[in-house]
C-alpha cells in the first residue's frame, strides 16, 4: 500500500474522531511508522496515542469558530476536541486546597474556618483550554462527575454541542465533555495544582515528595463515586415512606474513557518547535485568569463592594420603618433597592415588627439540613439553614417548592404508598425522583425568595443568572458605591 493511501486513511481516521492537525506533523508521524514497518490499524492507533501527548499548540491547526471571546453569546453545535491546559476550583477557598495539597489534617480545623469557607465548599471547576488557535474557558455550570480537579495539564476532551457560549466561555455540563486523556510534558510542571496555589497564595511550591500522586488518566473500569466532587447531605431522605435505601441506588458508576498506553519509547518524537514566545497560547494563565469574566466571579467582586460599604455605613434596603427615631445624616446612609436581592445579615438586622409579613430575596445556598423530609396530609416538610457569607438564617421550605424538586405532589405519594410497597418499578421510579432532588440540593446556588411568617418560609427558587449580575452592578451604579 502507496504512503499517500496510508496517509490519506490515517487522516479521515483522526478526523472521524474529530482530529484535526498540521499535515507535516501527521506526515512525519505516518512516516516514521511506515519506516519501521508497522500495519496501518497499528499506524492510525499510535498517531492518536502520539497526539494525545503533543501540545495542540504544536500539532493543532484549530477546530473552534473564530473570535469566541468577541460574541457575547452563541451556541456551538458540533463536537470539538480541545486541550485542558490549567484547571481550578473557584468554588472552594485557594488556602483550603493548598492545605490539602500539603496533606494537612483539616478535620479539626472548623472552629479556626472563617465563615465563608464553610459555605463555598461545593467544587465548581474553571478549565482553561485551546483547540491550539485560541485559548476559551470551561464553567462547571452543573456538576461534572467525569472530571476531577487532578486531570493533568495537556489531556484532552471532547466537547459535544450544543454547549452555550459566552464570550469565550463554555457553559459545561456533564453530558457535554467526555475525558480523551493524554498529558503535555511541559504543562505539568508550569500548570500543576501545587503551582497555581502557590502562585496565587504568594507561598512556597510544595516539595513534590509531598504532593499526592496525579491519577488523572483513567481506565474504562474506573469508578468515580459521587461523594469524591459534591458531599452528600446526610439523613436528607429518611422520611415517613422509608425511602432512606435510595442511597443504594446512588449513582457512583460514570463512563470513563481508556487509558492511554504506556509507551516509554516514543516521548513526541514528532514534536514541532515552539512557536514564539509572543505567541498567547503560550503565555502563562495567570495574569488570563484575572481578565476573565464570570458570573460567579463577578457577582463576588459585586457583593464585596456592597458589604464593605454595609460594614461601614447604616444601610437600607427600601424597607418602610415605623421607627420614630432620628434618621441618620444622608452622608452615613445608602440607600439600596431590594432587587435582585438582598444579603441576610441585613433581614437580621431589621427590627421584627418590620419584617413581619414581608418577602425578602436573598441569594444563598443550603448549609445544613435541620430536619429529614417527610411528607403528610399537610404536605412535604423540609427545614434548613441557609447562608450567603453575611449570616444565616433558619428556613422551611413550602410545600410547593419541594413538590418542584421532587416531581410528586404530596397527594401523589399518598396514593402511591400502598403501590411502592408492591410494585417495585413505582418504588424505583419514586427513588430516582428523590434521588434526583437529592443532587439538587446538594448543589443548590439560587435567590431564595423567603416570606417572614412565624417562621421563613421559602416560597420560591429562582436561579441565579446574568441578568441578576447585572440589576446588581446597576444598583452598584445607582447608589454611587
Amino acid at each position: 500500500m502507496s504512503f499517500d493511501t496510508i496517509l490519506n486513511n490515517v487522516r479521515n481516521y483522526m478526523s472521524q474522531n474529530y482530529i484535526f492537525v498540521d499535515e507535516d506533523w501527521l506526515s512525519g508521524c505516518v512516516s516514521h511508522y511506515i519506516d519501521e514497518r508497522y500495519n496501518e490499524n497499528e499506524i492510525k492507533k499510535m498517531t492518536k496515542e502520539q497526539w494525545l501527548l503533543n501540545n495542540l499548540a504544536d500539532v493543532s491547526k484549530g477546530c473552534l469558530p473564530p473570535n469566541l471571546k468577541s460574541l457575547n453569546k452563541t451556541v456551538l453545535p458540533h463536537q470539538y476536541v480541545l486541550q485542558i491546559n490549567v484547571a481550578e476550583d473557584i468554588g472552594t477557598p485557594a488556602y483550603q486546597q493548598y492545605l490539602k495539597l500539603q496533606k494537612v489534617n483539616t478535620d479539626n480545623l472548623e472552629a479556626t474556618t472563617n465563615f465563608d469557607e464553610k459555605v463555598s465548599s461545593h467544587r465548581m471547576l474553571k478549565l482553561h483550554m485551546t483547540d491550539g488557535v485560541q485559548i476559551v474557558t470551561g464553567i462547571e455550570y452543573e456538576p461534572m462527575r467525569n472530571l476531577s480537579l487532578d486531570v493533568t495539564p495537556g489531556s484532552k476532551v471532547l466537547v459535544k454541542g450544543p454547549v452555550e457560549c459566552r464570550r469565550g466561555t463554555l457553559l459545561l455540563r456533564e453530558n457535554c465533555i467526555e475525558l480523551l486523556g493524554g498529558e503535555v510534558a511541559e504543562l505539568i510542571t508550569e500548570f500543576s495544582q501545587a503551582s497555581i496555589l502557590s502562585h496565587k497564595l504568594n507561598k512556597e511550591i510544595p516539595q513534590a515528595t509531598d504532593l499526592p500522586t496525579n491519577s488523572n488518566v483513567s481506565t474504562r473500569d474506573e469508578i468515580i463515586p459521587i461523594d469524591d466532587i459534591h458531599q452528600p447531605i446526610n439523613n436528607l431522605y429518611e422520611d415517613e415512606l422509608n425511602f432512606s435505601e435510595l442511597d443504594a441506588i446512588e449513582e457512583e458508576y460514570t463512563k470513563n474513557v481508556s487509558k492511554r498506553s504506556s509507551n516509554d519509547e516514543l516521548v513526541n518524537p514528532f514534536k514541532k518547535l515552539k512557536k514564539s514566545d509572543d505567541n498567547p497560547i503560550c503565555d502563562p494563565y495567570y495574569d488570563d485568569i484575572e481578565d476573565e469574566e464570570y458570573l460567579r466571579e463577578i457577582e463576588k467582586q459585586f457583593d464585596a463592594q456592597e458589604l464593605d460599604s454595609m460594614n461601614n455605613s447604616v444601610t437600607r434596603f427600601g424597607i418602610a420603618s415605623n421607627s420614630k427615631d432620628n434618621t441618620p445624616s444622608r452622608s452615613s446612609v445608602v440607600t439600596m433597592p431590594i432587587e435582585p436581592f438582598m444579603y441576610i445579615k441585613q433581614i437580621n438586622d431589621t427590627d421584627e415588627n418590620n419584617r413581619i409579613g414581608r418577602v425578602f430575596k436573598v441569594k444563598a445556598q443550603i448549609l445544613k439540613i435541620l430536619s429529614k423530609l417527610t411528607v403528610g396530609k399537610k404536605g412535604w416538610r423540609l427545614s434548613c439553614t441557609i447562608a450567603d457569607g453575611t449570616g444565616t438564617l433558619d428556613v422551611d421550605f413550602s410545600s410547593d417548592v419541594i413538590s418542584k424538586f421532587v416531581g410528586f405532589t404530596p397527594q401523589e405519594i399518598i396514593k402511591l404508598k400502598d403501590t411502592i410497597a408492591k410494585n417495585p418499578e413505582v418504588k424505583e421510579k419514586v427513588d430516582l425522583a428523590l434521588q434526583k432532588a437529592k443532587e439538587n440540593f446538594q448543589t443548590l446556588y439560587c435567590i431564595f425568595e423567603v416570606k417572614i411568617l412565624e417562621s421563613p418560609i421559602v416560597t420560591q427558587l429562582i436561579p441565579f443568572e446574568t441578568c441578576h449580575v447585572e440589576a446588581q452592578r446597576k444598583r452598584l451604579h445607582d447608589s454611587g458605591l
